[in-house]
């Protein structure tokens, strides 16, 4: 029923088909605004906090709950009005990811360094987006990467490296 009313009774009032008593249903009102989502990202010292904000319309949504739904694979959530929002398909899979990685910091969730580049790419697809000077700063200095400059092997060194592992000390 939630399928029908959210995607079939839009495509039915767009033919000309008129609908009644759609606003005195009591178990299946839906929000039909599309969510949008907003990060902001501050740095510590070795991890980066996320914070996003997803709206449907005049509706904010906690991130926990986004996040259980999506967890579970989910096509809709409950909102505090009652109604039902549409979870986007492409979020699913999208977010999925990021959300199993991050640790939990109420509000928040925490990410290692590693994931700078995960996070930047999330950034690029957000309907909004806020950084702090030092993830701009981070971000700056992994963009201008070139190449990786070989280091000598320390004196006291006697082996033999093969080539990736010398790749791997560099």
């Amino acid at each position: 029923p939630i399928d029908f009313l959210m995607h079939q009774v839009p495509q039915l009032v767009a033919a000309g088909y008129t609908i009644y008593g759609e606003e005195e249903l009591a178990l299946a009102r839906v929000n039909r605004n599309k969510p949008t989502i907003s990060f902001n990202v501050t740095s510590g010292i070795d991890w980066f906090d996320v914070k996003a904000v997803v709206n449907y319309g005049d509706l904010t949504v906690p991130l926990k709950s986004i996040r259980q739904a999506i967890k579970k694979r989910e096509k809709y959530i409950k909102l505090a009005d009652g109604t039902i929002g549409a979870i986007p398909e492409e979020w699913l899979t999208r977010y999925r990811h990021m959300l199993a990685l991050g640790d939990d910091n109420g509000e928040t969730l925490r990410f290692a360094p590693q994931h700078i580049t995960m996070i930047d790419q999330l950034l690029g697809e957000a309907d909004r987006a806020q950084v702090d000077e030092a993830f701009e700063q981070r971000r700056e200095k992994l963009r201008g990467f070139e190449r990786i400059v070989p280091q000598p092997l320390p004196p006291t060194f006697k082996g033999e490296l093969r080539p990736y592992q010398k790749f791997g000390y560099d």
